[in-house]
């Protein structure tokens, strides 16, 4: 510190008096603090205290970085969902006479009048309910059954109605 007060003197900031004042109660504190070896503890701990501070920055951040991965995988997943709904909707007529219930997510029994034709597809798997991803209200569309695999894969619960699956059912 010797050289601060020097400069302190040049810019005649500080004259000789205050300078040894300075060093004076410099002194008094460190010694009253236990002297050289208190200030390099003091030191230490607060080195040590920026490492742990350093060490608590770099979780956050990873953690950060982690929930903002997940977030932006599930973004593509969903957007993977609609992409193959939206592909493969059965643009077939299917409007008709023929009751066909299903159960929705929300545990309510469905009901979807059909053309005998598109029942007997529904039935055999070639066509397949599923949920529309992402629909608010909830949008019951067919697809086609050949990409029902893909969407299990991605999210099992949009498949409604899979006629493979209700084999034992009576006809």
């Amino acid at each position: 510190m010797g050289s601060l007060f020097d400069e302190l003197r040049k810019a005649k900031l500080i004259n000789e008096k205050d300078a040894k004042r300075l060093q004076h109660e410099k002194r008094v504190t460190r010694k009253k603090k236990g002297g050289h070896a208190a200030e390099k503890k003091e030191e230490e701990q607060k080195r040590v205290e920026f490492e742990a501070r350093k060490a608590r920055e770099a979780e956050e951040n990873r953690q950060r970085a982690e929930a903002q991965q997940a977030s932006q995988a599930d973004k593509e997943r969903a957007s993977r969902l609609v992409n193959i709904v939206e592909t493969s909707v059965f643009r077939g007529r299917w409007g008709g006479q023929r009751a066909f219930h299903f159960v929705a997510r929300n545990k309510e029994i469905w009901k979807l009048e059909v053309d005998p034709g598109v029942g007997r597809q529904l039935e055999s798997g070639e066509i397949a309910l599923c949920e529309k991803p992402g629909s608010q209200p909830i949008e019951i569309v067919l697809i086609k059954g050949s990409v029902i695999a893909k969407i299990r894969e991605l999210d099992p619960s949009l498949v409604r109605f899979y006629g493979p699956d209700f084999d034992s059912v009576e006809r």
